[in-house]
């Protein structure tokens, strides 16, 4: 089960297994990325946000979850994070 909470001006998520990486713009698009990509996606797109941002303070939109949910296989993110 994923948790979706406010922080500041972005959501984070949160699993069984504690914080998952990534602030994202909406809560609409950290339930879907939690619930559907691994933790490894979700540090990929952080990283790539945060240079982008110029270092730090990335913030995933919806647009970079709906790709990267198009690139991946259809195995449920909650198997890859085992």
């Amino acid at each position: 089960m994923v948790r979706v909470l406010r922080a500041s001006n972005s959501y984070v998520i949160a699993d069984e297994g504690g914080w998952l990486p990534g602030c994202f713009v909406s809560e609409a698009g950290a339930r879907r990325a939690g619930e559907a990509l691994s933790c490894q996606q979700l540090r990929a797109i952080q990283d790539r946000k945060n240079a982008e941002a110029g270092g730090v303070g990335g913030v995933i939109e919806d647009a970079d979850v709906d790709e990267a949910l198009e690139r991946q296989s259809p195995a449920p993110a909650a198997a890859r994070r085992g």
